[in-house]
């Protein structure tokens, strides 16, 4: 065949070829000396003398052809056939495809004549169910099958959810769609799995009871990576946290235990769960505390991750006591988290997650690289020829081996040669952006400086304790952020005669008192910092 002439629009091309029993009708694009071919038609004669019935069809247009009738059912993600009527010159194009009984079909009258695609299910899902639509692979649907909504990030990011609110999600590794409580941050879209701020929700119960919802979180975690982030809201309106990567809860036979493989050092809340690393969860009455002489749950009166005679440093589902000056009452039976509060008693916890990365469906590898390149964070892909799922990572293997797991049959990695631009050109040993002086993310970014950027950016949304990094500092420190009438960044803060300020020089250096209250930053910090406020 000859190359046919430059124009501005496509070309169509029609080749016949000839099956047992059918003919097939195969639709092609040819821009400038680039072919695209699309999907192929196939005219079948599973139902000698029927049609697709009205009721399966979705929209009626015009066409002096089935060419005509092809063409415009193709960009159409739902079209899965065609019915051309050559007397009428009109194209009915259908959400499905007759089923093999003939149930959904209609006589078909003179010059009538049905058209189906051959692979209308595409990459996830080839054959036709009983009903005439696609039969997905899990964690799709629809004709042609695309991925459900896997979590809060995937239903925000996609439009589909637009505010905080109860949705229902569908990860890739579950059967069934569940609903969750979703909320819409400035930096992450989060995925709840526990939230408590009242007290009035006993969360004393039995193993039954959280077994249901932990079948959940055991489906959700294992469908793509994600970080855990447990929040603790004290009397006084802070909100300190902890964060867990690679969070995963294993299933019910084994005992729903916890593990994740890296926590954030250093952090306001402090880490309890380390110690707790391949516990199984416990309930007063199912006790899985490896302990032979007390039931932790029951002492508790919350069931967690325990393990041993002293179960836990942190007990966030045991009752909220709300006390009038925020302080423990220091009795087994009441929520805490002792790590880095005390004796300060939790007036709000909240566990939810936030996607590490993505999980996305392709056909090929130049597919997962197609969706990796446009994303700033994405450093590596990992593809799954035999599910065709892209895994997008935010990091790249280690020359350790140490962020590694099994790749399974048919799966492959591959990363992007120049990970960090502008601000850090290395990978350091963990993995990722080994950045400038003052820049962090993937790729290198610049820290929050101060409280005023912080609020110009949207990454503060109301007066509190946040981290900042300044230009000069080697690590974030924490400071108190206020938004009056502009943004300020306290150095010093006096309320009343409480706080000794009477002070050696190593004091003031360092810093001193409670950033939610009566404090004094420290001239280390201070000097680091490029603006401050003394009231």
């Amino acid at each position: 065949m000859t190359s046919p002439r430059k124009s501005a629009l496509p070309h169509l091309f029609l080749s016949v070829v000839v099956f047992a029993g059918r003919w097939a009708l195969v639709q092609t694009e040819t821009q400038g000396s680039s072919v695209v071919v699309g999907n192929e038609f196939v005219k079948v004669a599973r139902c000698p003398g029927q049609v697709l019935a009205a009721a399966h069809r979705y929209r009626t247009l015009g066409g002096r052809s089935v060419l005509d009738c092809v063409a415009q059912c193709r960009p159409e993600s739902g079209c899965l056939s065609v019915v051309f009527d050559s007397s009428s010159h009109h194209c009915h194009l259908g959400a499905a495809t007759v089923t093999l009984d003939c149930r959904n079909t209609e006589p078909a009258g003179l010059n009538v004549e049905y058209f189906e695609a051959s692979k209308p299910c595409l990459k996830n899902g080839e054959a036709i169910g009983p009903d005439g639509v696609c039969s997905c692979d899990k964690g799709f649907r629809g004709n042609p099958c695309t991925p459900y909504i896997g979590d809060c990030e995937e239903g925000f990011e996609k439009g589909s959810f637009t505010s905080d609110g109860v949705y229902n999600i569908h990860p890739l590794n579950s059967e069934l769609p569940f609903p969750v409580m979703c909320k819409d941050k400035p930096n992450n879209r989060r995925t709840y799995i526990m939230e408590r701020k009242e007290g009035t929700e006993d969360f004393h119960r039995n193993f039954h009871s959280y077994r249901d919802g932990f079948g959940s979180i055991h489906l959700l975690a294992t469908s793509k990576p994600y970080e855990l982030r447990v929040s603790i809201q004290t009397k006084d309106g802070t909100n300190r946290f902890q964060q867990y990567e690679h969070f995963v809860v294993s299933n019910a036979t084994s005992g729903y235990k916890l593990f994740f493989n890296y926590t954030v050092p250093d952090t306001l809340l402090g880490d309890c769960l380390t110690p707790l690393l391949g516990a199984s969860f416990s309930t007063y009455d199912h006790d899985q505390d490896e302990s032979v002489s007390i039931n932790c749950a029951a002492k508790h009166q919350g069931g967690f991750w325990f393990r041993g005679d002293t179960c836990s440093t942190c007990n966030p589902t045991g009752p909220l006591t709300l006390p009038a000056d925020g302080l423990r009452y220091g009795v087994d039976n009441e929520a805490f988290w002792t790590v880095n509060l005390g004796d300060l008693a939790p007036f709000r916890v909240t566990m939810f997650l936030v996607a590490l990365y993505r999980t996305l469906g392709g056909r090929s590898v130049l597919d997962c690289v197609a969706q990796c390149r446009p994303d700033s964070g994405c450093l590596s892909v990992v593809f799954d020829s035999s599910s065709h799922h892209c895994n997008l990572g935010a990091a790249t293997v280690t020359l350790d081996c140490r962020n590694t797991e099994p790749a399974d049959l048919h799966m492959e990695q591959y990363e992007t040669t120049i990970p960090c631009p502008t601000y850090g050109e290395a990978l350091g040993p963990d993995g990722v952006c080994a950045c400038d002086d003052g820049f962090r993310g993937v790729p290198c970014e610049p820290y929050i400086w101060d409280c005023t950027e912080g609020f110009e950016r949207g990454d503060f949304t109301k007066d509190g304790v946040y981290d900042v990094c300044p230009l000069a500092a080697d690590q974030p420190f924490s400071v108190y952020c206020k938004r009056l009438n502009h943004a300020r960044t306290y150095v010093m803060v006096r309320t009343d005669d409480r706080q000794d300020f009477n002070k050696n020089f190593l004091e003031y250096t360092e810093g001193f008192g409670s950033l939610a209250g009566d404090h004094w930053l420290g001239l280390e910090r201070v000097s680091r910092l490029r603006c401050a406020s003394f009231f």
